[in-house]
């Protein structure tokens, strides 16, 4: 019950760790097992408000001396509360406290080491699911997640498009600036790109898959939905200026390819190498353009 207020934050565990106590002891008088005492019920109500406490406070307390603290108190008060039930003495309630904190601070180091574990799980699979450089999600997660959607969106008549663009001429920032400028102009691209996709609520996962280039998966939306959201971020982007040093700003344009996942495609290999057939339509085109189901633009 103690362990729960602290690694299940549910309403129904409070009021459970509320109730039983109350339960039990109410239980008690009308059984003639105990009479009403004002100390068992200070004992009461002192264990309703340390459950209340560490409700309220369980992810700060949990790594804190003061866990210490809430055990003992939660231990003290239950067997107080207990103590006017059955028979025993400060003593034993005392021993039975420290052999309840002795109990969950072996769970509690437990607790510590398995969330240890899993926060390491969880930086491991972040570290191999995500670009280092830039923050989005990586080829080894676009594999996965393209190969998920391709069986999943095959089997049925939803639609889905793959949008991939790349920064146009960006050797020549690793050249003319070195590959710092370059660094700093794939992190910017791909956190404008980034941002813009979640506040337009797209639900679209943006991926690095190659040097400077990205691709966009959109769930439930056609090329035709998606190209003018990929557009309308790209005219955002060269809106802006880039500041390669002080005295120097530069405006970023990008190439894009657009399509569908088409019946004819056997498997999500089919669905990139179109989508990268029509980010080269859009490259042959002297750049700064879109290829949308092949049907190229210059974009101004």
């Amino acid at each position: 019950m103690f362990y729960c207020l602290y690694i299940v934050h549910r309403k129904t565990v409070l009021l459970f760790n509320m109730g039983l106590p109350i339960y039990i002891y109410g239980l008690a008088i009308i059984r003639h097992q105990t009479q009403f005492n004002i100390l068992n019920l200070l004992a009461m109500l002192l264990l309703i408000a340390i459950i209340w406490v560490v409700y309220r406070n369980s992810e700060w307390l949990i790594d804190s001396a003061w866990y210490y603290a809430t055990q003992f108190l939660f231990g003290v008060a239950w067997w107080s509360i207990l103590k006017g039930i059955r028979t025993m003495t400060v003593s034993q309630v005392l021993l039975l406290t420290f052999e309840f904190m002795l109990m969950m601070t072996i769970v509690h180091f437990g607790n510590i080491e398995i969330r240890a574990m899993i926060k390491r799980y969880m930086k491991l699979e972040k570290d191999n699911g995500y670009d280092f450089l830039t923050g989005v999600r990586n080829r080894r997660t676009f594999n996965e997640v393209s190969n998920e959607v391709f069986e999943v969106y095959s089997n049925n008549d939803l639609p889905v498009a793959m949008a991939m663009f790349d920064i146009d001429n960006f050797k020549l920032f690793n050249d003319q600036y070195g590959h710092q400028v370059g660094d700093r102009v794939l992190k910017y691209v791909a956190q404008l790109f980034s941002d813009e996709l979640f506040e337009r609520k797209t639900n679209a996962q943006l991926f690095r898959v190659g040097g400077e280039e990205f691709t966009i998966i959109f769930r439930n939306r056609t090329s035709a939905e998606a190209a003018p959201i990929v557009k309308a971020i790209r005219d955002i982007l060269v809106e802006k200026t880039f500041k390669v040093k002080d005295d120097l700003d530069v405006r970023i344009t990008v190439s894009i390819g657009v399509t569908d996942l088409k019946k004819s495609d056997q498997s999500a290999k089919d669905f990139y190498k179109r989508v990268d057939k029509y980010l080269y339509q859009a490259k042959n085109n002297f750049r700064n353009s879109m290829s949308v189901e092949g049907d190229v633009s210059s974009l101004s």
